[in-house]
């Protein structure tokens, strides 16, 4: 049964160590699903400033936790919300926020302001679903008012487990940051064990999660309970 976020916190969180016994399986890395039998163009794809809501088709364990989900919110400002109901008050994310400071819980895969290529294409949000996992990808967008194109992806698994991967892309300037935020462990949302992961290493800063340069060709696998892990394709 799905739930609803109780309480958000005041307060930025200071990033969690991030352990190193994940491990990213091999061969992974950024693949379009643009054209993928299987693949769903969500309603916002050619809009600006928007959240859909996502039903899964498993009950998602946020962060290993015993409590699940059976839906997320995807914003067009590349992230996930860990809440099922998109018309939650939640904040702008056109704002660059770091990672432990947005005040939901979250996936952030290139949260910035996303806007459709000026060339032509909308931005194109999918998702492509599986019996355990649910992959969403922002593909042919681009920052808006801060350049370059973006070509990015997460996949949710059932077990808590999420892949974020970057294709080909590029910012002109300012940053986005990128990473995991939310309840601790044993808590679905916000609560006193609340954690932030940053995505680790180089490009990006290990205290906000935030980078000014595109990460191309990297993915990252976040494992419940062990943070975490790159893997340059």
């Amino acid at each position: 049964m799905s739930q609803s976020p109780s309480t958000q916190p005041s307060t930025s969180l200071s990033p969690s160590s991030q352990p190193t016994r994940a491990i990213c399986p091999p061969g992974l890395a950024f693949t379009s699903i643009s054209e993928n039998d299987d693949a769903t163009l969500l309603t916002i794809s050619d809009k600006d400033d928007e959240r859909e809501r996502v039903d899964l088709d498993f009950d998602f364990k946020w962060l290993g936790g015993e409590n699940t989900v059976s839906a997320v919110v995807v914003d067009t400002n590349g992230q996930i919300v860990i809440t099922d109901d998109a018309a939650t008050n939640l904040p702008d994310s056109y704002n660059s926020f770091a990672i432990g400071s947005y005040g939901w819980p979250r996936v952030a895969v290139a949260q910035k302001d996303l806007s459709a290529l000026s060339s032509g294409g909308g931005i194109a949000t999918l998702i492509s679903s599986r019996p355990d996992s649910i992959m969403i990808s922002w593909e042919n967008s681009e920052f808006l008012c801060a350049g370059g194109n973006v070509n990015a992806q997460a996949e949710l698994f059932a077990n808590g487990a999420v892949n974020i991967c970057y294709g080909t892309g590029n910012i002109a300037y300012g940053t986005f940051p990128a990473g995991i935020e939310g309840g601790g462990v044993n808590d679905a949302y916000w609560t006193e064990g609340a954690v932030a992961y940053p995505l680790p290493g180089s490009p990006f800063n290990s205290t906000t999660g935030k980078t000014s340069e595109w990460p191309t060709n990297k993915c990252y696998c976040f494992t419940p309970g062990d943070g975490f892990a790159e893997s340059t394709v």
